[in-house]
């Protein structure tokens, strides 16, 4: 049977008013950093089929318009056909759009979980329980200037901290977080010009998890008490999913968009496609002629001709413009969209290569 510890804390009055002689047991967390790595991991691995749904649906939905030419909001027939080829997709990204809010909402509770645990750890506690019921941009502003660090206002971290404590009490408090909160009905009432999707939530995303980087990497750096100045590996694994969501682009609007990998994972894809179309094995280029068939005929051209697969001459990225009759920036962006569609094909193609 264990024995009581002695030096556990169970009273407030046996907590020091000066932080730095704070004991053990530590600061116990909201947990909210548990829900903001679930939800990007989530986000990560639903980006990565994202991929191929997408392509495969505009692969339909090109097929669609060609049976269908003119839109016809009363043919009950082509409806039924365009939502049953789109259904997959709206479910997919409505999946991403849920795990991007909360993701978002998480990091703004977590960022005003870290201010709290700074104060109660670097301020005397008159101060830190004086500056409790603050907003968490006003507590950032006034524990920094306490400690000898003044001036954070004028810093990037505090408008973070702003735009994620607005954020999540807009959230709150039932409102439309892509619309201006001082009215009810304009918030409500009045229709967006453009309604959010999977390209502005996820940017908006990336944005809220990014500011709540930045307040903890802040204070961190600004902590006298060494508690709160040491790395935490939940935050590491955040900034480290971030980084790998962060590869997927969007080009378009939030209804009609393309997903593009970032230029290192163009550039790899590219260097894994070459490696196959000069291994000389024949049964390996005819599987990756098979799937390029798979792509956009205008971008599958693109590709053969950039791998020398019709006459087994690479063709130069100039060559291919003329070719194609496009600009520079029409063809990168042809091009990697065709890579895109590409992702994790190329590592079946590679198996028992040299």
């Amino acid at each position: 049977m264990v024995g009581k510890d002695e030096n556990r804390i169970f009273t407030l009055d046996q907590l020091p008013d000066d932080p730095l002689k704070m004991p053990p047991p530590y600061w116990r967390g909201c947990g909210a950093i548990f829900h903001i790595e679930d939800a990007l991991e989530e986000i990560d691995y639903l980006l990565h089929d994202l991929v191929p749904l997408h392509a495969e649906t505009e692969a339909r939905l090109a097929e669609h318009y060609e049976k269908y030419p003119e839109h016809n909001e009363d043919d009950e027939e082509a409806l039924e056909e365009f939502s049953e080829i789109t259904d997959d997709l709206a479910v997919h990204e409505h999946r991403i759009r849920l795990k991007a809010e909360v993701a978002c909402l998480m990091s703004a509770i977590e960022a005003e979980d870290e201010i709290n645990r700074f104060c109660v750890f670097n301020l005397h506690r008159d101060i830190a329980e004086s500056i409790e019921k603050l907003s968490p941009p006003e507590k950032l502003l006034i524990a920094s200037a306490t400690i000898g660090k003044p001036g954070v206002k004028g810093d990037s971290v505090f408008e973070a901290a702003r735009r994620l404590a607005g954020w999540r009490n807009a959230f709150a408090h039932g409102h439309c977080v892509d619309r201006p909160t001082k009215s009810l009905r304009h918030n409500h009432l009045i229709p967006p010009d453009e309604y959010p999707g999977v390209p502005s939530s996820l940017a908006e995303m990336r944005e809220l998890v990014g500011a709540y980087l930045r307040a903890s990497d802040y204070l961190s750096a600004i902590s006298i008490n060494p508690y709160t100045a040491s790395k935490c590996g939940n935050v590491e694994n955040v900034r480290e999913l971030l980084t790998r969501i962060s590869k997927y682009r969007f080009d378009g609007n939030n209804y009609v968009y393309d997903v593009i990998l970032d230029k290192k994972e163009q550039k790899r894809i590219a260097n894994a496609l070459a490696q196959i179309a000069t291994s000389g094995d024949e049964s390996r280029r005819t599987q990756l002629e098979n799937i390029l068939t798979t792509l956009d005929p205008f971008r599958e051209r693109i590709l053969l001709l950039e791998l020398g697969l019709p006459d087994g001459r690479p063709y130069s990225r100039t060559e291919i413009m003329a070719i194609m009759e496009l600009s520079a920036s029409e063809l990168s962006r042809e091009r990697a969209i065709a890579l895109t569609h590409l992702a994790g094909v190329e590592h079946l193609l590679l198996v028992g290569t040299a």
